[in-house]
């Protein structure tokens, strides 16, 4: 489906040049509304991306490399159990 978005409201439609300027200051504020609501979702789900990636990670790592960072298996089988919105 293809959206079509005015590129610009001119003075000659429904509204007069001061509607015009008004119009696209209530649109910049809504967009603002929408940004500031929706950013603490989307910083979540990029949290729970992050931390289902960290956990597949874990899980590919060797006994060796276990040991260098400090975490036995039993440590990356308790992690990697939990779901991604657990920390």
């Amino acid at each position: 489906m293809k959206t079509v978005f005015p590129q610009t409201i001119s003075s000659s439609s429904f509204a007069g040049a001061g509607q015009v300027a008004r119009l696209r200051e209530l649109g910049a504020a809504a967009i603002a509304a929408v940004d500031s609501a929706t950013a603490p979702v989307v910083t979540q789900l990029f949290t729970w991306v992050q931390r289902a990636r960290d956990r597949q990670t874990l899980l590919r790592l060797d006994e060796h490399m276990l040991h260098d960072i400090g975490i036995s298996r039993a440590d990356v089988d308790y992690e990697t159990s939990k779901p991604f919105w657990r920390s």
